[in-house]
């Protein structure tokens, strides 16, 4: 975002006015107008003036420009910022409070996923066992088909993926649908959300987004992964829960 300035027109006391502008956007943005007349050794007249010329109605319009032109050039600086504001839009908050409830009636919790996911898995993981959760993580078909065979009581499988197009990780969370709750992490509407009980979801599509979003990022399963701890330490001070007590 720039300005097209003809110095020209303006005075030598409007241009003093102009340069303090330019080189101290913060003090604008901050500081009253009043403030601002004494800092640049001008009158308030003037800075009305400078604004004017600049294309603005007043110093008010300028200053709503400055915090504007500060988020674009922070978009710029930091692309992932981009990701972030895109995410919080696809953030599909249909959390229903079944959710909640195959949680607090679970005391074991296997955590599925492969290749990148695993390192969102290990940040959940974390997560859950400070929570009182017992946790085991499963990275590949071989060990999931060894932990399917001898599934423990009061447990739940999540599924973690990106694009939730996973199709090994599908076909063998087909095999377990009938014997433990299933909860995904993934995109809405994917194979996996689909064959899911319960999950939390964005809606982000991954092909058209920023070039910070692909399918190795992970920040998309991180902040359902916050929102989800979240919701259940809110759940566990509902009950009156400490950490680690769970009733039997």
């Amino acid at each position: 975002m720039s300005i097209k300035v003809n110095l020209a027109d303006f005075s030598e006391i409007e241009k003093q006015a102009y340069e303090f502008m330019v080189k101290h956007p913060d003090k604008v943005i901050k500081l009253s107008a009043d403030t601002l007349a004494k800092e640049m050794f001008v009158s308030k007249p003037t800075i009305f003036r400078v604004c004017k010329k600049l294309g603005f109605t007043g110093i008010v319009e300028y200053k709503h420009f400055l915090i504007k032109s500060k988020q674009e050039k922070m978009k710029e600086l930091n692309p992932t910022l981009q990701m972030v504001e895109l995410l919080l839009k696809e953030f599909d908050n249909d959390f229903t409070p079944g959710n909640i409830t195959v949680f607090e009636q679970s005391k074991i919790v296997i955590l599925y996923a492969t290749q990148a996911s695993t390192i969102a898995a290990s940040f959940l993981s974390r997560q859950l066992t400070n929570l009182g959760y017992f946790t085991r993580i499963v990275e590949d078909e071989y060990e999931f088909t060894q932990v399917s065979e001898t599934i423990p009581d009061k447990s739940i499988i999540i599924a973690i993926s990106n694009t939730g197009e996973n199709h090994l990780l599908t076909q063998h969370l087909l095999k377990v649908t009938n014997k433990v709750p299933i909860f995904a992490i993934t995109k809405k509407n994917s194979s996996l959300a689909r064959i899911a009980d319960y999950g939390l979801f964005h809606n982000l599509d991954i092909k058209t987004a920023s070039k910070t979003v692909d399918r190795e990022n992970q920040l998309p399963l991180m902040i359902l992964i916050h929102e989800l701890v979240e919701r259940l330490w809110s759940s566990m001070q509902e009950r009156n829960l400490p950490r680690g007590d769970y009733d039997e």
